[in-house]
């Protein structure tokens, strides 16, 4: 019998259910944790930062451990040393075997630093977002984006070992780190959205994420003019928190007074994950017209529901979405373009059906439990030294 490995799992993990609406790594790295805590294969080991908490707080799941510590103050000003710190003495205190670090600077810096066996999952460039992202912020928000940049720069380049969630993600790594060995495997998703039934009543388009410029949901709502007129009873319905660029929702609210006030247009603001799941019966579809993306987990959460989607071709979406077959990739920053695609698609009952039927099925094989946990586990042995030839068929086994 293979003995079993201790994983140090870096990653933002939620301390409540509130802290699930704060974006798509938080919830992919919950549903990372829940996956690989079903297998007894390791020995699952979560060092989640929180503010929640001044002390070290421990809680079990499965077959694993979370273990949130109090994240330093303004880590990125020190170059994040301060967590290298703190991370470094929990690592080399719990015996731990291989450190995998998810997404942000500030544990994909300790994780190389490590002294260990390491691998990093990519969920997205920041270099890729910036100038889509024009959001009203405060000079300390902009220092702390700018730093973040030249420290993504810098581990992008040492990378050894990879994860990357999307081909795109896999070949910029490639590009600015050739050394590196990359494995391709997909985002987990729960497994209640598989089980989720068609309750669309009325053709009710679906936003899901942050209401900021990237996402784009000022080209859904110019859209609406040119669905009216063909779609009767058409609403859009946004979920997402709107906290992050007030300015662009007070031009939203403003641009779009008429039909948020008439119903055809609801800013639901951030939801529970029963009410998302509520959300996604009912509507006819999803769209998320983004200007930059990398790999959006509500993506694969909509598949997964039965739910065809229109959404913009840039970053990992083209990955995601086979066009005309799952869904219809459109132009970004184009709300005529966009118009087609959902005018195409909400007048055509039977391709709508066939198409949630269809990336049910994608989303089965690419984002189950199953799938992912034994994909992972993998990669972790080959980094190990477990298990050498299984390398090249994890990195292709994630495009299927």
């Amino acid at each position: 019998m293979t003995s079993r490995l201790r994983i140090g799992l870096l990653a933002e993990y939620p301390w409540s259910e509130e802290e699930m609406n704060r974006g798509g790594v938080i919830q992919a790295n919950y549903q990372l944790v829940e996956a690989l805590s079903r297998t007894d294969e390791i020995d699952l080991r979560v060092l989640a930062p929180t503010t929640r908490t001044a002390t070290t707080v421990e809680r079990r799941i499965g077959h694993g451990r979370i273990i949130y510590y109090p994240q330093p103050r303004h880590d990125f000003r020190f170059g994040f040393y301060p967590t290298l710190l703190k991370l470094r003495r929990m690592i080399r205190d719990m015996g731990i075997d291989l450190v995998h670090a998810q997404a942000h600077p500030h544990l994909i810096v300790p994780a190389q630093r490590a002294g260990l066996p390491s691998v990093v999952t990519i969920h997205g460039i920041l270099r890729n977002e910036l100038p889509v992202n024009k959001a009203s912020v405060s000079w300390r928000h902009r220092l702390a984006v700018r730093t973040y940049a030249r420290v993504e720069a810098r581990y992008l380049a040492r990378l050894r070992n990879v994860i990357a969630i999307t081909p795109e993600i896999e070949q910029i790594v490639r590009e600015v780190s050739p050394r590196a060995r990359v494995f391709r495997v997909d985002n987990p998703i729960g497994q209640h959205f598989f089980e989720l039934s068609d309750n669309s009543a009325r053709p009710v388009i679906l936003f899901v994420g942050w209401v900021v410029h990237r996402k784009g949901v000022h080209v859904l709502l110019e859209a609406l003019a040119g669905l009216e007129t063909t779609v009767p009873g058409i609403q859009i319905r946004i979920a997402g928190a709107s906290d992050r660029d007030p300015t662009y929702v007070r031009d939203l609210e403003t641009r779009f007074r008429r039909s948020i006030e008439s119903g055809k247009v609801v800013f639901l603001g951030p939801i529970s994950q029963e009410r998302l799941y509520d959300e996604m019966s009912r509507c006819r579809l999803f769209c998320l017209p983004s200007l930059a993306e990398s790999a959006p987990l509500v993506i694969s959460q909509a598949m997964a529901a039965g739910k065809p989607i229109v959404a913009s071709r840039v970053g990992g979406i083209p990955h995601m979405i086979a066009d005309g077959v799952t869904g219809l990739l459109c132009k970004p920053n184009d709300s005529a373009d966009l118009v087609r695609c959902l005018s195409e698609l909400l007048g055509q009952p039977e391709k709508l059906r066939e198409m949630g039927r269809l990336g049910r099925a994608v989303a089965e094989r690419r984002h189950s439990f199953a799938s992912v946990s034994s994909r992972t586990i993998e990669v972790y042995r080959v980094i190990a030294g477990a298990n050498p030839r299984a390398m090249d068929d994890i990195g292709t086994r994630g495009a299927g």
